[in-house]
């Protein structure tokens, strides 16, 4: 058997993830980066249709923003995809990390879409974020946070 390439490993993680999300049936968050700009979308499990997107490249989420591809960029889009979201009617999404770690702007968008005012209904996560914090001595978080 050949030695799996980087690509192929993530690839073979974004596959099950994706499995997993359609398999509880929630919406499905997708954030993507470049170097110039953020943008991030929901869609339905199966990914066949895109319920809502944000991006910096729309006026409406750049408009006060120094940069389009730092930190800030990823807050306001964040903000953005959850208003939209919650306007839409989706109450819970499930965060598709398309195989990568997800720590950097890409889980800066995601935990702002999840805290205004959108939850994760991905369990997986939140036990990943709950060893994370034990591990920092900071309080743990629930099994699964959806909007009241």
């Amino acid at each position: 058997m050949a030695q799996l390439t980087k690509k192929d490993r993530r690839l073979r993680r974004a596959t099950r993830a994706r499995a997993k999300i359609r398999e509880i049936g929630t919406a499905r968050l997708t954030v993507h980066r470049t170097p110039r700009h953020i943008y991030a979308q929901v869609t339905t499990p199966d990914g066949a249709r895109v319920l809502v997107v944000a991006s910096t490249v729309q006026e409406e989420v750049a408009r006060e923003l120094k940069g389009t591809g730092n930190a800030a960029a990823a807050a306001a889009v964040g903000r953005a995809i959850a208003e939209r979201a919650k306007a839409a009617g989706i109450t819970a999404v499930a965060f598709d990390r398309s195989g990568f770690k997800g720590t950097d702007r890409r889980r800066i968008a995601h935990r702002l879409a999840e805290e205004a005012p959108l939850g994760h209904a991905h369990s997986r996560h939140a036990k990943f974020e709950a060893c994370h914090r034990r591990n920092s001595a900071a309080p743990r978080v629930q099994d699964s946070l959806a909007i009241d």
